[in-house]
């Protein structure tokens, strides 16, 4: 009965390692763990998916860091496991938002100090352009709320705006 669990939560944690490689190749996963100083292969990974190649504890630690996960992830039940992975991709897409957020604030700078240049040389410019074509006013936050707005508008589900915390109250008295 023993090899039969281990084989079972073997192939969970494989399971869920294919989860969450998504975006990386098993040879780049197998490329991370050897920087670690494992002796992993792409076939190595492909094993320990398959649930055919048991994965050590320091292995695993390792493993949840390449893989930008928490360690209990691994382990999860399919159902949590979903959790987890929202939470993963949410956490993926909060960074590339405050990327993107960084690069929009850098960008309209370079325009503002572009058509500030140009005036001072003496251009004329066209009314679009000189005055930015209106969008340049908006910082990221804005950006933001039009995006929500419109996507709110296309799925027709309103996204939850907060949740209360304990200690944190919920704004009502």
């Amino acid at each position: 009965m023993y090899p039969d669990l281990v084989t079972s939560l073997d192939k969970q944690v494989g399971s869920n390692i294919v989860r969450f490689r998504a975006k990386h190749s098993q040879q780049s996963v197998a490329d991370a763990m050897r920087e670690r100083g494992w002796k992993w292969s792409q076939a190595t990974v492909w094993g320990v998916e398959k649930g055919e190649r048991p994965l050590r504890l320091a292995e695993a630690t390792d493993l949840a860091e390449v893989l930008g996960i928490m360690l209990p992830a691994l382990l999860a039940l399919p159902e949590e496991a979903l959790v987890h992975e929202s939470m993963h991709q949410c956490r993926s897409a909060h960074e590339a938002l405050k990327g993107t957020a960084t690069a929009y604030l850098e960008a309209t700078l370079h325009v503002q100090v572009s058509l500030d240049q140009a005036r001072d040389a003496g251009v004329q410019l066209g009314d679009a352009i000189g005055e930015g074509g209106g969008w340049l006013e908006l910082g990221p936050e804005q950006v933001v709320r039009e995006a929500r707005a419109e996507w709110e508008q296309r799925s027709g589900a309103p996204v939850k705006r907060g949740r209360s915390r304990k200690g944190q109250g919920d704004g009502k008295r």
